[in-house]
């Protein structure tokens, strides 16, 4: 068994259920390990945390390059096909900052060791205590359980969970129904909350989005226009200069040279 399941007597469920733990987090859990038995426990065990599983490096990359709310993976060493040390490089370069957790039942110092190399976030050994794993989960999706009763999420915090899902899928192609999905809503329900109460509409935003994320990186990094617009979602070079010219007066290659990075 993969998860040591927490003793369940009759006063500690009731107690388990007072608390009513809804999340409001930074984002939700991928498992990827191909243990069927382990990914259901797992699911049971965090199934505040919204937990995602693939059993497959195959399945994992297929969930990840689709727009997705994922802030936090726990990654198994050793899976049927591509082992997860081998995955580890394909998922830091699909979102560097989505955080990755190792975790097997074969520690070793070489395997600490290929992970830290890999650049995981953390290291955990199976079997998974409940108590030590909640604690590593909360530190890295910074996520804050909602008190008992606490009434249905306002306009301006659904709008925030859309505005954070539209960032950090910013390197892919966010539609409207996508991030009404996110609330359960219709696409048309959505575009005229997020006109009422953000003063622009979902495209001007995710426009806005994208040539700030561009700034961030023409004046920090020295990667080329080209890159940069595969990094914020562009299909090409000229199509992230036309927009960036409009929002600011200036080129991609005019802006660098004003903020004096290389």
């Amino acid at each position: 068994m993969g998860v040591r399941m927490p003793t369940r007597s009759a006063s500690s469920t009731s107690r388990a259920r007072k608390p009513n733990r809804q999340p409001r987090r930074a984002g939700r859990v991928l498992l990827i390990d191909d243990d069927a038995v382990l990914r259901a426990e797992f699911a049971e065990c965090f199934a505040e945390y919204g937990v995602v599983q693939a059993g497959s490096a195959a399945q994992a990359l297929a969930i990840l390059q689709q727009p997705n709310e994922i802030g936090l993976v726990f990654l198994d060493v050793c899976m049927a096909g591509e082992s997860g040390l081998e995955l580890l490089p394909r998922l830091r370069a699909l979102s560097p900052r989505r955080r990755i957790v190792i975790f097997t039942a074969y520690s070793s110092t070489a395997v600490a060791v290929a992970a830290l190399r890999g650049q995981a976030d953390d290291y955990l050994e199976k079997p998974v205590d409940p108590e030590t794993t909640r604690r590593l989960i909360e530190q890295h999706l910074q996520f804050v359980p909602a008190a008992a009763g606490m009434p249905f999420p306002t306009a301006a915090a659904r709008l925030e969970r859309v505005r954070a899902f539209v960032r950090d899928n910013i390197h892919q192609r966010v539609l409207l129904a996508d991030a009404a999905r996110l609330l359960c809503i219709t696409p048309k329900h959505l575009s005229r909350l997020f006109c009422r109460q953000h003063g622009q509409g979902f495209a001007a935003f995710k426009v806005a989005v994208r040539i700030d994320r561009a700034k961030e990186l023409l004046a920090t990094t020295g990667r080329t226009v080209s890159q940069i617009a595969d990094d914020v979602g562009y299909d090409n070079h000229a199509s992230l200069t036309r927009q960036f010219k409009r929002a600011t007066g200036l080129t991609p290659d005019g802006f660098r040279r004003q903020s004096g990075s290389a």
